[in-house]
């Protein structure tokens, strides 16, 4: 039997979403013993940005700061340690790809041309618990991934369940004529 998917892609957000996307993709994984890889970016930036700042008020802006870079990084930590748990009690080959950016969604969608498959939080991602105001909508999230060219996304919401029915999107193109073919 020849594997469809070899290369799974994991966006782990730091969010109480991060179990069950991890949960998804092993139970997407196992079937085909594919390969997964978790991907973490933090913006330093956005994390350091409380806002405009009334004087007097420097050091408890210092202390938000570093309560949020705190905060972001046990929230990344948990969520890399139950990902590499889950992965090695599955038996399933894994990595793990930690990085700093400005633009982490730039890196998800670099990442992702080299994967069958993408699974995500139905949250916006890589927030780690810090909401911004940009990615706040998980639909304009997901749409922003496809519009990217992402595909195919497996969008988990917060409890995770077995994958009984599934919402295509078919636009008619070659792309989703193959990725709807795949998925079959």
């Amino acid at each position: 039997m020849e594997r469809m998917i070899t290369n799974v892609l994991v966006g782990l957000t730091g969010t109480e979403y991060s179990n069950a996307v991890v949960n998804a993709a092993v139970d997407v994984a196992k079937p085909h013993q594919a390969s997964l890889l978790a991907v973490t970016a933090v913006n330093m930036r956005a994390l350091r940005n409380v806002g405009p700042v009334p004087p007097g008020a420097g050091e408890a802006a210092r202390e938000l700061r570093e309560y949020r870079i705190k905060l972001s990084q046990e929230s990344m930590d948990a969520a890399i340690k139950y990902f590499e748990e889950q992965c090695t009690a599955a038996g399933l080959e894994h990595h793990v790809k930690q990085e700093q950016r400005d633009e982490p969604f730039d890196f998800l969608i670099s990442r992702s041309r080299y994967h069958d498959l993408t699974l995500l939080s139905l949250t916006s991602i890589f927030e780690y618990n810090i909401r911004s105001t940009r990615d706040a909508d998980p639909s304009v999230t997901i749409c922003r991934l496809i519009s990217e060219g992402v595909r195919p996304i497996l969008a988990v919401p917060l409890e995770y369940r077995p994958v009984k029915r599934v919402f295509a999107a078919y636009s008619g193109s070659i792309e989703s004529a193959a990725t709807l073919r795949r998925f079959m």
